[in-house]
Parts: C-alpha cells; structure tokens; sequence
C-alpha cells in the first residue's frame, strides 16, 4: 500500500480514537433523571429550597471565566490536576487529566499521566488505551500493539482499540494477527463502521478482494460519507478486474475526499478558537463532574464542576442536563426548572427539554403550566407522540372538558399506534360520552397486545355499559 496513504488512514483512526477516548475509556454515566410523572393524581411533590452552590467557595475560582485561549487550555489542566489532589488514589481522576493533556497535544504528560493510573491499578484498561493510542501517533508499532492487546485483555468492550490495533498489526505485516483482531472486533460491535473499514483492509492486503469488498461496501452502509472505504473499493475492484466499479467508487473518494479534508481544516481552525477552547473546558467539567458524583459521591463538587461548565460556555448542553437530573434526585424542583428552561434557551427544539419543562410544573402543582409547556412540546418538528400523550393525559384529568382533546389523542396515536396510545384515546372518548368510539380504540388495543387481561377487562366493561 501507498505509504502515504497508509499514513492518512492512521491518522484518521486516531484522530477517531483520541476524540472518542471521553467515552471509550471512562464510559461514565450521569445521574439518573427522575421519570416523569405517569399520573397527575399524585400529590404535589415536596421542593427543596437549596440555592446552588458556589463555584468559588468549591473550586475556589473567580468569576468571570477566563477571556483568554491559553487561560481557558491552562484552567482545564488546573481543574483536573484538582481532581488528581482530591482522589489520588482512583485512576479515573488520572484519566481525566491524561485525557485532557491528549486533547491538547501533550502526549509526553499525557502518557505520564496513564502510567501514575497504571500505579494505581495494574488491570486499568482505559490507560493500556491512552498509551497505545499514543504510541501509534509516534509509530511506535511493537509498543502499541503491546498496550493494545492489554488493553483488549482487560476490557474486550473498548470499541476504539480494535480497528487501531488492526491498523497497527498491519504496519507490521501481522496479517493473520490483524485478521483476527478485526474479526473479533466486527463480531463484539457490528455496527463500527471502523471495524469494517479495517477488516476490509486486512483483506486487502491478503489479496481477498471479494470479502475486501463486502467489508467496504458494509462500511459505507454504515457511514455514506466516510471516504476511506471508497478509496479501497476502488483499489479492491480495480485488481480484481472490475475497472468500472473501480472509476466509480475513485470518483466518489475523490469528491468525499475533498469534503473530509475540508472539514479536517475547519476542526483544526476551530481548535484555535476561543468559543472551541470554552467548548472543550466545559467538556472537561462535565468529566469532571461526572467522576465526583460516581466515583468520589461528591454530589457538592460535582455540582460546583457542571456550573463552572455552564459559566465557561453559555450554550453548553450536558453540564445542564447532569445538573437538571442532579437537581431532581435532590427533590430541588424549583431550581431543577430553572435549568430546564435554560436548557430550552439553549435549545429550543428539543422536545425533550419542553417535556422536562412540563414535568417540572406538574410536579410543582403548577398544572396550567405544565399543560402550556406540553402544548409547546406538540408544536415541534418532528412531532413526537410522547408530547402528545404527556398533554392528553393532563388534559383528561382536568374536570372540564377540552375540545381539542379528542383529536390530541388520535394524533398521539397516528404518530404511535400502541395499546396504550389507543388506551388513552379510549378513556378521552369516554370522557365525552362516546362508548362506542372508546370500545373500538380499546378492540384496537387488544389487537396489539391480545394477552393483556386488562385491556380484557376494559373491553368487557365498555361493551357492558354500552348496551
């Protein structure tokens, strides 16, 4: 293969595995949100007065955020060397840190930094990763494939390892190896386009052009724009005499390519940016966050982490949404609105903040908001049936009778034609004297779910009442 070739596709797959090492390697999860409340019977839920915290008094760090690149880069390795002070004693706070240095280009620290957490636990996964990834951006082959098989041995699930450890076994012409690395990583996670890039690759270089093929075209399924696999079909076909598959798919490489580079260029710009630097910073707090609520139950510095996020970047999304559930797991429902209407603010096309927003007042007692709230949820494009049912079922146990009601519920059910979607119908046409209307949606129901006794039952009551 082209060197030069092989080294734009290297790059492209650790470009992939140093933007996904956030997840690949801490797979952390924010705090479960409360469910939204299935009935409006319930009582008003109790709202705890508690301010949010202060970020200063936390972290100890003056407001405003920093105006300048180099603070914002300089703040982010200072807030996880905090961490690393807190909780010397759990890798996950190494992690973060050598992560952190990964993203600014510091791969000495950063592999300095995976070897402390490596101190910490020998069977570290996540650190096996980080150095592997960084020995392959110095090719240094034998070393990452070392760590990335250790990796592998530790935790079989880190997706990004396996297609960067096939792209390293080829390097060093380990053909069979890398075949059955891409194999098993094709066979843990079908739906990599990664893993079927470079499994097609190692067909590739075996001379095995049909299934070289059958792995490209598997990719491009999975990811039309993804340029690479074209340029291999176009290798693929043109050995194995298909000389117009071959013009087609180098045609379409060369129009990809061209886009991909672009956007490459873009990225690179955007990294020198101020708002790109304060995108990342609050990245780096919600991480940060996120090891202080599950790993040190931290709920106080976890809080302080996610709002000094949302303070660096006004337009933040997941700092809010980890303080939102943060807010309700705390029975803090007026301060928890509050952020929810941020989060409308932020985004206000997302049916699921509308729906929070409902929620949130429902809960507080606040029902002709709640039902505002939920109206606003069934403007938006695309329509949701969730909206829908959330406003229906407020709408029903209201005493008065809505007109619109009526043609709510069908739509819920056009959108979504469950049992309980054809349940709700049911009881709003019920509501307003229609039986057999409500029969029929409850016989819609049973046909969808005909082993439900209490559809059964629902059923054998309206026919009853009805005649």
């Amino acid at each position: 293969m082209n060197p030069s070739r092989r080294a734009m596709q290297f790059g492209t797959i650790l470009t992939v595995a140093i933007v996904a090492l956030g997840m690949a390697l801490l797979n952390w999860r924010t705090p479960g949100a409360t469910q939204a409340i299935g009935t409006v019977a319930e009582k008003t839920a109790v709202d705890v007065q508690m301010p949010a915290v202060s970020v200063a008094e936390v972290l100890g760090l003056a407001e405003p955020p920093p105006p300048s690149l180099a603070a914002l880069r300089l703040e982010s390795v200072q807030a996880c060397q905090r961490l690393v002070s807190d909780a010397p004693d759990k890798p996950e706070s190494y992690a973060v840190l050598a992560l952190t240095y990964m993203r600014l280009g510091d791969s000495d620290s950063a592999k300095k930094t995976w070897e402390s957490a490596l101190d910490i636990n020998a069977r570290f996964a996540p650190a096996y990763l980080g150095i592997g990834t960084i020995a392959a951006s110095r090719a240094e082959v034998q070393s990452a494939c070392e760590h990335l098989f250790r990796a592998l041995k530790e935790n079989p699930n880190l997706t990004e390892a396996y297609p960067l450890l096939t792209a390293q076994l080829l390097a060093c012409n380990r053909l069979d190896e890398a075949l059955e690395v891409a194999k098993q990583g094709l066979k843990r996670f079908p739906a990599s386009k990664d893993c079927h890039y470079w499994c097609g690759q190692v067909h590739l270089e075996r001379h095995e052009y049909e299934e070289s093929i059958a792995c490209h075209k598997r990719a491009i399924e999975l990811a039309p724009t993804y340029a690479n696999p074209h340029y291999s079909l176009a290798l693929a076909n043109m050995r194995a005499g298909f000389r117009d598959e071959a013009k087609r798919y180098q045609a379409s490489f060369s129009d990809l390519s061209r886009q991909q580079m672009q956007e490459e260029r873009e990225q690179g710009r955007a990294y020198d940016d101020l708002d790109a630097a304060k995108q990342f910073l609050a990245g780096v707090y919600r991480s940060l966050g996120d090891v202080y609520y599950l790993k040190l139950d931290s709920a106080r510095k976890a809080e302080a982490n996610w709002l000094r996020g949302t303070a660096v970047d006004p337009t933040n999304i997941t700092c809010r949404e980890a303080l939102l559930a943060l807010y309700e797991q705390q029975s803090r429902l007026s301060i928890a609105l509050t952020m929810a209407n941020e989060l409308v603010a932020v985004d206000p096309n997302a049916v699921s903040h509308r729906l929070k927003v409902g929620d949130l007042h429902q809960r507080l007692g606040r029902i002709p908001d709640a039902i505002a709230a939920y109206r606003e949820a069934t403007r938006l494009t695309p329509a949701t049936a969730e909206a829908y049912t959330r406003l229906v079922a407020l709408l029903l146990a209201s005493p008065d009778l809505h007109n619109d009601t009526i043609g709510l519920a069908a739509t819920a059910v056009s959108l979504s034609p469950s049992a309980s979607s054809y349940l709700l119908l049911s009881a709003v046409l019920q509501k307003h004297n229609d039986i057999d209307g409500a029969t029929a949606a409850v016989r819609n129901a049973i046909e969808l779910e005909p082993d439900n006794p209490q559809l059964q039952n629902i059923y054998k009551q309206l026919t009853q009442s009805g005649s």
